[in-house]
């Protein structure tokens, strides 16, 4: 046998060979595959878990409030004043209309005395007179009349001259404290007004007094 033959023969031998191979290995080769296939399984999509955001309170109230579609001219609705501290409010005057019960009580029960025969002020008077001049600073619009009083022990003249000066010294007086002095009346009346017995000690100390009048512009 040639050579030829002999390489023709092993060629065809070898391509036998491997179509056998093939034909046995084939169909396993597909098994697999399509069976591979059937077990791939898709992935679950996870969904992102949703975010709670906090409410916007301001939106919300927004959004409730009906809006007209053709109210093109809708006013803002008005912000409310802050309010005021309790030393703010106690600096604001009185309103013009009102008398503070403070100055009212304060002047029901006049501590003013005087030196004995003299309208010089004791100590304990102008003490008194201080606290009716800073009330009397936040009132403005309050006018004050001041009344001088005697007993009747002295004679008519003297007494009548005593109440004017005492009267009047409690007008200067209140004047070096702030008090406009045209704010303010002073007169006397002697002992001609007593509240009073004038046969006591007691009674003459009772007549012995400083009155005042409120009076509003």
């Amino acid at each position: 046998m040639s050579p030829k033959k002999i390489i023709l023969l092993s060629l065809l031998a070898f391509a036998l060979l491997c179509a056998a191979t093939l034909a046995y290995y084939l169909p396993r080769i597909q098994a697999r595959a399509e069976t591979a296939h059937s077990e791939v399984r898709p992935t679950p999509i996870q969904e992102s878990t949703p975010v709670h955001h906090k409410p916007d309170i301001d939106q919300i109230l927004l959004q409730s409030i009906p809006v007209h579609p053709d109210d093109a001219t809708a006013e803002t609705p008005p912000v409310a004043a802050p309010l005021k501290s309790a030393r703010e409010e106690s600096a604001q005057p009185v309103k013009k209309t009102a008398v503070d019960p403070k100055l009212t009580e304060l002047l029901k029960h006049p501590l003013v005395q005087f030196e004995i025969s003299s309208s010089t002020l004791t100590p304990a008077s102008r003490d008194y007179l201080d606290k009716l001049a800073a009330l009397l600073q936040y009132q403005p619009h309050i006018e004050l009349s001041i009344g001088g009083h005697t007993d009747s022990q002295d004679r008519l003249g003297k007494n009548q001259s005593l109440s004017e000066a005492r009267a009047h010294a409690v007008l200067e007086y209140l004047t070096s404290k702030g008090v406009a002095s045209t704010r303010m009346a002073s007169a006397g009346f002697g002992g001609s007004q007593p509240i009073a017995d004038n046969e006591t000690a007691e009674g003459r100390a009772k007549n012995r007094r400083i009155e005042f009048e409120i009076r509003s512009k």
